[in-house]
């Protein structure tokens, strides 16, 4: 039987009350079972961004692939974007797995090892650091708009 280990993740730490990380784990087992892979480890990341690859659990994992390469043969993820939202990083994270004879497996997307299937990950990947960024830029413009309300509110009450 095929080993796999499992990597979870929600970005706030509000997230944590939510069923989120279990569904996850739940979807994933699930494929695992389906597909015939055996779970030996799961890795949890609570409340961390996926905008950079320096998260406790996701090192935790690459330093366990890099001692048991031999005893597993995929890491399973609901979607892309659990693991990163940056496309050079997801792709540097693939090579990486790749290099110890790991798969890296979605359980939510249809992922497929032929041209087509390779073209729809890299765009995965690029949309989902499209949606950090733009969500990214929106909360700027939104601390810009507050800080321009203040200071019309104070400069309104110095007038006074």
């Amino acid at each position: 039987m095929k080993k796999a280990i499992i990597y979870t993740r929600v970005a706030s730490r509000a997230q944590l009350d939510g069923s989120s990380l279990e569904v996850q784990k739940r979807i994933c087992s699930e494929f695992a079972l389906k597909n015939g892979y055996e779970i030996v480890k799961v890795f949890v990341e609570k409340g961390e961004s996926a905008i950079t690859t320096n998260r406790t659990q996701l090192q935790a994992l690459l330093a366990y692939i890099a001692k048991s390469s031999n005893e597993v043969d995929g890491l399973i993820i609901y979607k892309i974007d659990r693991l990163t939202r940056n496309a050079v990083d997801y792709a540097l994270l693939k090579a990486q797995l790749s290099k110890y004879g790991v798969i890296l497996i979605t359980a939510r997307e249809n992922l497929e090892d032929t041209p087509v299937g390779r073209l729809m990950e890299t765009m995965i990947a690029s949309c989902a650091q499209y949606e950090s960024e733009m969500r990214s830029e929106k909360i700027k413009q939104g601390m810009r708009a507050a800080k321009l309300q203040r200071q019309e509110v104070l400069t309104k009450q110095k007038v006074r």
